[in-house]
């Protein structure tokens, strides 16, 4: 549930060339200061989901979109081991693990 989340979120590689990085001290971050657990709530919380990216989506046609959409849930037809009840809450839940 974490790691799926991070590797989409921690560095976006965007259209333009340029990349944008998940508030995280594991990122190569640099926005406003994350100093405080305060400053950080709010950047994560407009990062994920006010956060409008351009990027690169099938047939390298490139399209906008807010982060939080670019996580995908969890499918049990990929991963039998869980149940359609946690496929249809996977996405929150990998927010959450964020």
């Amino acid at each position: 549930l974490t790691s799926m989340p991070d590797r989409i979120t921690n560095t976006i590689n965007l259209a333009d060339g340029t990349t944008c990085a998940r508030p995280t001290a594991i990122s190569s971050f640099q926005g406003a200061s994350i100093g405080s657990i305060e400053l950080w709530w709010a950047e994560w919380k407009q990062f994920m989901f006010h956060r409008e990216v351009t990027i690169f989506g099938k047939k390298d046609q490139a399209k906008s979109q807010l982060v939080c959409k670019l996580l995908s849930p969890i499918l049990r037809s990929k991963y039998p081991a869980i149940t359609e009840e946690e496929q249809e809450i996977s996405v929150p839940l990998q927010i959450l693990c964020l």
